[in-house]
């Protein structure tokens, strides 16, 4: 059986919203349903590396994790000692998660399983938001290019380099991070 990739079409968001990222720190978004296979992969004690491996940032790059999603207190209570870090915050629910992203550095997805398309990379592209994706999210978008119009990581050494180059970016006063 040969399966073909069909790109999923979009609605036209409209006129292109404005952004305001702050310039004191990296702020990176993570979304998704909390208690949802996708999400939880990228949360749990295997895949909550990211927000650990932000901890040993040496750079002295300032940063926050804003965590938003649907059943944050039903998370296992393993799963919220680990996120409860200095600059990691689990949000909730937000009923419109396109204002959190036009405040954000750059979305990240740290779903670490291919799962087919990611909608919510779509939709920070379509902000204008830059994406920091585990490499495994190319499976289902074909489209994304380390380097060029987004932040592809594998382990933490590869991680930390997305984290400096967003960083940087912000700290050049950057209107949109790019790649």
């Amino acid at each position: 059986i040969e399966t073909m990739y069909v790109p999923m079409p979009l609605a036209d968001p409209g006129p292109m919203l404005e952004r305001s990222i702050p310039r004191h720190c990296v702020r990176l978004v993570m979304a998704g349903h909390l208690m949802g296979v996708a999400t939880w992969s990228g949360l749990n004690p295997l895949g909550v590396g990211p927000a650990l491996w932000l901890q040993n940032l040496d750079s002295g790059i300032r940063w926050s994790i804003d965590i938003f999603g649907r059943d944050g207190p039903m998370l296992p209570e393993a799963t919220k000692a680990l996120l409860a870090r200095p600059g990691i915050a689990l949000k909730g629910y937000t009923p419109d998660i396109h204002q959190e992203l036009l405040k954000a550095s750059a979305l990240l997805v740290p779903t670490p399983i291919p799962l087919g398309t990611r909608t919510r990379i779509i939709e920070a592209f379509s902000l204008g938001v830059p994406v920091i994706a585990h490499v495994v999210n190319k499976a289902g978008l074909p489209e994304l290019i380390d380097g060029q119009n987004c932040w592809l990581y594998q382990d933490k050494q590869t991680f930390l380099r997305a984290i400096e180059q967003a960083s940087q970016a912000v700290l050049d006063g950057a209107d949109y991070i790019g790649v």
